[in-house]
């Protein structure tokens, strides 16, 4: 995955430990629209927009409204849909 920031989080437990940090303070998220277009049956991309409001900093400093878009790559693995790849990216 992709952070907005530009990380590139490697594996799930990255994952967990990124997002736990700056959504620990994170109000309200919101799906803005979601556009799935299927590859083969067993692959998806998935393109949509987001927003979050009332983020704080790690210092708790206020953050402004932001927006943001994401594509992910998602396989149906044995019945169950997986997110193999991820880019999350600011709109400004």
């Amino acid at each position: 995955m992709i952070t907005v920031s530009g990380t590139w989080l490697r594996s799930h437990k990255e994952f967990e430990e990124d997002h736990s940090k700056s959504h620990a303070y994170s109000k309200i998220l919101t799906s803005d629209g979601v556009e799935v277009k299927f590859i083969r049956g067993d692959t998806a991309i998935v393109i949509g927009e987001w927003s979050i409001a009332g983020v704080k900093e790690l210092d708790g400093t206020p953050r402004q409204h932001q927006k943001g878009k994401f594509t992910w790559v998602l396989e149906k693995r044995q019945e169950i849909w997986w997110v193999v790849a991820v880019q999350n990216t600011f709109v400004r």
